[in-house]
């Protein structure tokens, strides 16, 4: 397992200091962890951090992870696979967006619904 963080772009590695922690990112980005050398944990923050940036380099120049619109937030983070902020800051954006209380277990029992809430929101939102 080769780190290729040279091709990650900067300022999302710098955010993911902030969100996940200097020694996470340091694991990562140590060229010398190796699937002969690396510890289970080591191999388990490689991928989570890698996941993260991937998910980061998909979304371009969006950067919703640090927008100050909550909304926007809430709203790319729903559609998102990977958890970029906290789950409270996703928690609370997502509720700001659909203009309501949200219970966490409704997200995994209705997710369906809250897509289409969510992206009726969001188009409302974006509505110039």
């Amino acid at each position: 397992m080769k780190s290729t963080a040279h091709t990650f772009n900067e300022e999302n590695i710098e955010y993911l200091r902030e969100y996940i922690g200097n020694q996470e990112v340091d694991t990562f980005l140590r060229l010398e962890v190796t699937a002969e050398n690396a510890t289970p944990e080591e191999k388990r923050i490689h991928e989570t951090v890698k996941m993260c940036l991937e998910q980061m380099e998909k979304d371009g120049d969006n950067r919703w992870w640090i927008n100050k619109d909550r909304k926007v937030l809430g709203y790319y983070q729903f559609m998102n696979p990977i958890l970029l902020v906290s789950f409270e800051k996703f928690h609370e954006a997502f509720e700001i967006l659909v203009g309501r209380s949200v219970f966490v277990d409704e997200m995994a029992l209705n997710y369906d619904a809250l897509k289409e809430e969510a992206e009726k929101a969001f188009k409302e939102h974006t509505k110039f």
